[in-house]
């Protein structure tokens, strides 16, 4: 595949427009990416695209410094309580 194309989503097995969060479901990451890559370049243009992927991909500060600013105060039980509380059972 060329880097200019842009697959459809019909693309992919398993794919019904009544039934869009299962099919994406089954989409490995790579297949997720160059998928919503697509929805984004057929709305956007090619130059939107460019546009979203210059101002998305390139990130803006340092999150290690934020990081360490914003967990500064916080105990290892507390940061442990915090991912215990964010996982799903």
């Amino acid at each position: 595949m060329a880097v200019h194309e842009f697959p459809s989503a019909t693309h992919y097995p398993g794919y019904e427009r009544a039934s869009v969060m299962t099919s994406l479901d089954n989409l490995t990451d790579e297949e997720f990416e160059l998928h919503a890559l697509s929805v984004l370049g057929r709305e956007l243009g090619v130059g939107g695209l460019a546009r979203f992927l210059r101002v998305y991909r390139s990130g803006k500060g340092d999150y290690t410094k934020d990081r360490v600013e914003w967990q500064k105060n916080l105990t290892l039980d507390q940061i442990l309580d915090s991912i215990r509380h964010s996982r799903p059972r």
